[in-house]
């Protein structure tokens, strides 16, 4: 019938594509040159539409905040607490856990708070007793191209190990007989490959006890797995326009989580939704004319704060940011130099790498890379030599939103660039380790020998 011919159509425009007319005649189809038309104006109006409703939510987060986030340009954060409260920290490096032959890209403190699982490109995990010093277990990967590796927790049963990296896929070891030996073991039983992402695996992690996992990878999404089902994924979650980099949980939550993307966004999920994208939240250069280039806006990573109120992201724009999930935006943010005004934040290439809370979330713990230019004077740069890479690592009192001290952690070249760093489950030590292929533990103020002092 007419009717049926133009209802696909009818539905779209209704008088302008045709279907059906006011008067009940049935209306002549649009020639493919008006239909293109009709189309191009369609979308026009719906850019429109969307561009309204995010200023309409740009508003009302700003209703929501019961105080500026910021007052005449300072961080109302900053205004808590004066300088009784703060703190004055002293690090000192406890030990070195020397074993791999190539850059450290990951790793992942198990939740015994004792061993450490660290993935290098030398085609190594290893699994080190940080309480020795000693390696527990090596596994031999397919592939020396690890960028990603997860501890799976202990009441699954069995000790499993993931990693993952430019082969796209994420395998699953099982490591329990080596765990068990005395000495350095390399018994361990391939479970199974999760195969099907387009981009290399850029983080994974093991959620719940009863073979959750997820992964994230450059080609956007991020998927959810059931490892006694590996052939395919539960769930998929898609919203960022560039390569995930992180995400984290909040705490006691195997459905609500943080993500982080080189689009320069970090995006709010709950899996539980049929649209699981919660909020999206805008940074790191995206709204800072100084950064206009597109390798600025990278959020390199994400971590959820112990409380679960909020969360921090770092990024190449050389800040570290802290957001609120009531106040849905930011609320605070740290430059590596003293802000957009500091003739530093012109003159050197500040990258921050990644990022992670103390146990009771106070402090926040920011690596970064600073490229100083060659030619620069040395008094400013305040540090031995002009164009190199300066890695260090600052630590943020966020009551204060005071840098309470930074330390360089590892050789100024550029082979000691950090790429990951983590607080002990237990709050023991804070691990760092990068390019040089070095695991480094670091304690505050210790005096006497422990079981964590070489």
């Amino acid at each position: 019938s007419e009717v049926a011919k133009f209802s696909s159509v009818w539905f779209w425009r209704g008088s302008v594509w045709g279907g059906v007319m006011d008067g009940g005649e049935a209306a002549a189809p649009l020639s493919r040159r008006e239909m293109r038309e009709a189309e191009r104006r369609l979308r026009e109006e719906l850019e429109d539409e969307k561009a309204n409703l995010e200023e309409v939510i740009e508003q009302r987060r700003a209703a929501a905040v019961d105080t500026d986030a910021f007052v005449n340009g300072v961080p109302a954060i900053s205004m808590i607490g004066d300088s009784d409260t703060s703190l004055q920290l002293t690090f000192e490096k406890l030990r070195k856990l020397k074993g791999h032959d190539g850059k450290v890209y990951d790793f992942h403190w198990s939740d015994d708070g004792v061993h450490l699982l660290t993935a290098a490109q030398d085609g190594h995990l290893i699994v080190w007793n940080c309480a020795l010093g000693t390696k527990s277990v090596l596994v031999e990967l397919d592939t020396p191209w690890v960028m990603a590796c997860a501890f799976g927790p202990q009441n699954m049963g069995r000790r499993l190990v993931a990693s993952g990296g430019l082969d796209n896929d994420c395998t699953i070891h099982d490591v329990t007989a080596a765990m068990d030996s005395d000495s350095i073991d390399t018994r361990v039983e391939k479970v199974t490959v999760l195969e099907g992402h387009k981009g290399n695996l850029s983080h994974c992690r093991f959620v719940g006890s009863h073979g959750g996992l997820f992964t994230a990878s450059g080609d956007g999404e991020i998927w959810q797995w059931d490892i006694n089902r590996p052939g395919e994924p539960v769930a998929k979650f898609t919203g960022h326009g560039g390569d995930v980099t992180s995400f984290d949980f909040f705490p006691g939550s195997e459905n609500e989580f943080v993500s982080s993307s080189i689009d320069g966004m970090v995006k709010l999920w709950d899996a539980r939704l049929p649209r699981p994208c919660v909020s999206t939240f805008k940074g790191h250069g995206l709204n800072d004319p100084a950064f206009q280039h597109s390798d600025e806006l990278d959020v390199n990573k994400v971590v959820v704060h112990p409380g679960g109120d909020g969360f921090a992201s770092c990024g190449a724009d050389g800040t570290a940011r802290m957001w609120s999930r009531c106040a849905d935006q930011q609320i605070d943010q740290f430059w590596r130099t003293e802000g957009p005004d500091d003739p530093r934040s012109a003159s050197y290439d500040d990258d921050c790498q990644t990022l992670a809370f103390s146990q009771s979330g106070r402090l926040l713990f920011v690596s970064s890379t600073r490229r100083v230019p060659e030619g620069q004077p040395e008094d400013l740069a305040n540090v031995p030599a002009a164009d190199a890479d300066v890695n260090t690592v600052a630590i943020y009192d966020i009551l204060t939103a005071d840098r309470t001290t930074d330390f360089n952690i590892q050789k100024k070249t550029s082979r000691a660039r950090i790429t990951s760093l983590g607080v002990s489950p237990g709050g023991e030590c804070l691990a760092t380790a990068g390019f040089d292929g070095i695991v480094r533990l670091w304690g505050v103020n210790h005096k006497r020998s422990g079981p964590w002092r070489d």
